[in-house]
């Protein structure tokens, strides 16, 4: 069973599917993900936030708006909610019913078929930390499925990947940002895995510099194949994509 630490020695560049198979199906459902394994990818990316009672909900906005049928904040409705919303009709009418996944539901479909990177949103962070934040929530479900090696935990919010790493230094992470952070060599002591950087950065030397530090480069989001090309050339680790069959043989 292949584990992160496995990246490195799988054929380069790694291709993670960027909310599933997000080109073809509605993203971030079951139905995504799953696609994007059957298409040979041996990664996923999902976005992960709390409803209003503090269950993790798969979803990439703020708002319900643009992916369902319903209107205002993820935060501020509840799982039973959240879960009645039809969050595939707006791609296709096909896929008409389809339902926000929680995180535990991806988990059990997908952790023994590959990798996944759990991004955290910026917006979850919580100054008080409380006991059931979702960097707590996040750790403990990965832990009830002994999935440890088999997850990334990536975040904007440099905050929240210092937490994790203070409650499991074992757990990989990864940072993500479209301009260099001031606080990028902090986050670097803290041991994080990877970075996820926007292709506008990914040049030769920004690379360089991250693997002379002994952190892995991964670029988002790439839909061509032109760009695809110019980024292996710069020596990056692989690419986030909406459309993995298209990098895939």
């Amino acid at each position: 069973m292949q584990e992160v630490k496995d990246i490195l020695n799988l054929k380069k560049p790694f291709v993670f599917g960027h909310r599933g198979y997000k080109a073809k199906f509605p993203e971030n459902t079951l139905i995504s993900f799953d696609e994007a394994v059957k298409a040979g990818c041996p990664a996923i990316e999902l976005d992960v936030m709390l409803s209003t009672d503090r269950y993790m909900v798969v979803f990439h906005d703020e708002t319900l708006e643009r992916t369902t049928n319903g209107k205002g904040l993820v935060s501020e409705a509840t799982l039973s909610q959240l879960k009645n919303l039809d969050a595939g009709s707006w791609f296709d009418s096909s896929f008409k019913n389809i339902r926000i996944p929680e995180l535990s539901e991806v988990f059990g479909l997908l952790g023994s078929k590959t990798l996944i990177n759990v991004e955290i949103k910026k917006e979850c962070f919580e100054k008080n930390f409380p006991k059931d934040s979702i960097e707590h929530q996040v750790l403990e479900l990965i832990n009830s499925f002994n999935l440890k090696n088999r997850v990334i935990i990536s975040s904007f919010s440099g905050e929240i990947i210092k937490r994790i790493k203070a409650i499991d230094p074992n757990i990989e992470t990864a940072y993500i940002f479209d301009k260099v952070p001031d606080d990028l060599d902090e986050l670097i002591t803290t041991g994080i895995f990877s970075v996820h950087i926007s292709k506008k950065i990914a040049k030769t030397n920004f690379v360089k510099l991250m693997h002379k530090k002994k952190i892995k480069v991964f670029v988002w989001t790439v839909n061509e194949v032109e760009d695809f090309n110019m980024l292996i050339k710069n020596g990056v680790d692989g690419i986030f994509t909406d459309n993995p069959g298209l990098f895939i043989e």
